[in-house]
Parts: C-alpha cells; structure tokens; sequence
C-alpha cells in the first residue's frame, strides 16, 4: 500500500508510515485542540496541489493561521480555499469535483463535517453526501481529512461518521493531568499494517503540530 507523508513530526512513525493513498481520514477532536492547524501543516507542508473546503472558517480566518505559521498560501495554482455555506448538496459535490479536477489536486481537507450536518438536517442525506463525497475522491486518488467536531469528554463521533466514512481515524483529546490540560493524540484506526495504540502527547509551537511522545 502507497503511503504518503504527513508532514506532522513523528506522526508517520506511530501510524505505519503516513496516511495510505486515496483513503479518507477521519481528524475529530474538542474545540482548541488543534484541528486546523493539523490539516493546514498537512496540506501546505507537502508543496502538493492542495483543496481546502470550509463550511465554517472565513477564509481570512484560514489565511490568517497559514501567515503565523508562515506556510506558503499565496500560489492559488497550488493551494486553494474555497469557503461554501452548505445548502445544497448537488452544488458542494459539483465544486469539489470540479476544482480536483481543475487544479489537480492531491490532497484535501473538509471542514467540517459537524458544520454541513448543521445545515443538512436529515441524517439520511448526510450519509448519502458523505457516500458520494467519498466516491468522487476515490476516482481522483485524493487524499482527504474530515474534521469532525467533538465535544470534550464525548468518546464516539457524532452521527457515527467514523462507521461510513473513515479509512482510517484520529482522535485528538485534552486531558488533564494534574492542574493542567495536555493534548494527546489517539489513532483510532489506520489500514494496511500496524499501528501504535497509545495516547501520544503532542504540542502546537511556532512551527506547528508536532508529536513529542
């Protein structure tokens, strides 16, 4: 199985090499977790043609992060944001499948998929773009993280996304240990070999998103 690189220090080592090639990764995690800043390292330190698509963040919001951490953003032949409200289903699936196509692109982060389920109020019609989500990914052999939104202390995913959508999964957590909190990371699952299954810790520098345990 094809692996590409991550681009968050340590985190090819505890995951079997990186992320297999074409899958969907589910990314879930409390708020202030650090969500956006894993999936802008990991699109913008790849140097890869790259798709962002909120349904949240404004794209000042996402310019703003990427100009702190001073990951390249400007060269919109490589990297694109494209913020949607999320209304109709027809319309979202149509732009994400034409800009892959458009500009090529390799990679792709969907944030979020707890906001979409915010506009798109029948469960049954959020699996089905979810469905065809992954179908339009699979015949472009993109590589995508979904964000998903997960309140503090709640172990499963909403709307089980994990059970019809994810390759693989990774769970980002706050703990607290002694009077502090401290973030770790859990891979929950990841195909086509062995993973680690410990918590990691991990820390959000000036350079970004980096294991350090």
């Amino acid at each position: 199985m094809e692996r590409i690189k991550t681009f968050i220090p340590g985190l090819d080592e505890i995951a079997g090499g990186g992320f297999p090639k074409g899958d969907s990764i589910i990314l879930s995690g409390p708020l202030g977790a650090g969500k956006t800043i894993f999936a802008l390292q990991y699109l913008l330190k790849s140097n890869e043609h790259s798709l962002y698509i909120s349904f949240e963040h404004d794209v000042n919001i996402i310019k703003q992060i990427t100009s702190e951490f001073h990951w390249p953003s400007d060269d919109t032949s490589k990297f694109r944001i494209i913020k949607y409200d999320p209304f109709k289903i027809d319309d979202i699936l149509d732009i994400v499948r034409n800009n892959i196509v458009e500009m090529n692109a390799e990679r792709i982060v969907l944030d979020s998929l707890s906001s979409l389920s915010l506009h798109i109020h029948d469960e049954s019609d959020v699996r089905s773009f979810i469905v065809r989500m992954n179908k339009i990914l699979r015949s472009t052999d993109c590589t995508a993280l979904l964000i998903v939104e997960v309140p503090q202390g709640f172990e499963s995913l909403s709307k089980g996304f994990e059970q019809f959508v994810a390759d693989d999964a990774i769970r980002l957590r706050k703990k607290l240990v002694g009077n502090e909190y401290k973030r770790f990371l859990e891979i929950v699952k990841m195909r086509g070999g062995p993973h680690s299954m410990k918590l990691h810790e991990y820390t959000i520098d000036n350079e970004g998103f980096k294991i350090i345990s």
